[in-house]
């Protein structure tokens, strides 16, 4: 209450899409942006990498949750005074239990997916949920809420509990079985979304459950056909399966930090490499987090040809 009191509930001047969820969350807030932008609204973003406010790209540091609750209101004043309408918000599950989010309500929510991370701060993985939960709950009423079909454990987990939100809630399922001809190539995805045709130029076909996650979310205020047209010029996200060379290999860097992450990147690179060429990976696993991130060296060894480890800050625990 301190802090938004200090910059006069910015909140409340501004219309609020929000996205949590364990991967996939900051790419689809800024697909959210890029598509609201390009379609003329007055929009600004606050994720994990920056902050965008008009022309403005903020490097706001912190690259791993969502700013402190100091922090928030102060980005958000800056929003309301560029001129700013709506600002999609990328929140994480601790910035949530945290209450870094104080006094906001959503026009609408999206969670990517539900997996396992964080465990070394929610416990178990049912309170992990209940934190991502808590992003539905802060829906204004007529509100809409973007859930993933496909993440089965999520879902289940997710329709027990929806009767705890309020009862106009709009509940928007998505899924991959909505789409149709879907192609994948070192250029992106091509697919086929209720008669309509997209075009989006990032690789994964995980990035299709992030894609609709964004259609359903701004169709709330688009045709279909103008949330394609958008889609058609979207920037690959720094880090997020971002293709740095062509040739004589091909190199791509991809900020993927848990087990689940991590193979559906492998999956993209083993569908589009070259005919009889090598994976190699690189990549390390932070010190002080959830252990089940280990499992990324099995999903390593069993999906590229070579794994080359790296000691990505141990933080205080041992390396050897």
């Amino acid at each position: 209450y301190q802090a938004n009191s200090l910059y006069g509930f910015p909140y409340r001047k501004l219309k609020i899409l929000a996205v949590t969820g364990t991967d996939g969350k900051t790419t689809t807030t800024q697909m959210i942006y890029h598509i609201l932008k390009v379609n003329g609204f007055k929009v600004a973003y606050l994720s994990t990498i920056s902050a965008r406010i008009g022309d403005k790209e903020l490097d706001t540091g912190f690259h791993v949750t969502t700013p402190d609750p100091w922090l928030v209101p102060k980005y958000l004043k800056m929003m309301v005074e560029a001129g700013m309408e709506y600002l999609v918000l990328e929140a994480t599950s601790q910035g949530l239990v945290q209450n870094r989010l104080w006094g906001m309500q959503f026009e609408a929510a999206a969670i990517t997916n539900i997996k396992t991370d964080h465990l070394d701060y929610h416990k178990t993985w049912e309170n992990y949920a209940a934190a991502k939960f808590l992003i539905l709950k802060k829906l204004k009423p007529g509100g809409l809420a973007a859930l993933n079909g496909d993440d089965s454990k999520a879902a289940a987990w997710l329709r027990a509990r929806i009767d705890e939100l309020k009862p106009d809630i709009d509940q928007q399922w998505f899924s991959k079985e909505e789409l149709s001809d879907v192609q994948q190539s070192i250029d992106g995805l091509k697919f086929r979304y209720h008669e309509q045709d997209f075009e989006l130029p990032l690789l994964g076909r995980f990035n299709l459950e992030n894609a609709l996650a964004a259609v359903k979310l701004t169709h709330k205020y688009l045709s279909l056909p103008r949330i394609a047209q958008a889609l058609k010029t979207f920037p690959t996200p720094v880090g997020r399966m971002q293709v740095m060379q062509k040739e004589p290999f091909l190199v791509i860097i991809d900020f993927a930090h848990t087990p689940h992450a991590l193979k559906a990147a492998l999956a993209t690179v083993q569908e589009i490499r070259p005919k009889g060429g090598r994976i190699i990976t690189v990549f390390g696993c932070a010190g002080k987090r959830d252990k089940d991130r280990r499992e990324m060296g099995r999903v390593s060894a069993e999906m590229a040809d070579i794994t080359v480890l790296t000691a990505e800050d141990p933080r205080d625990e041992r390396l050897f």
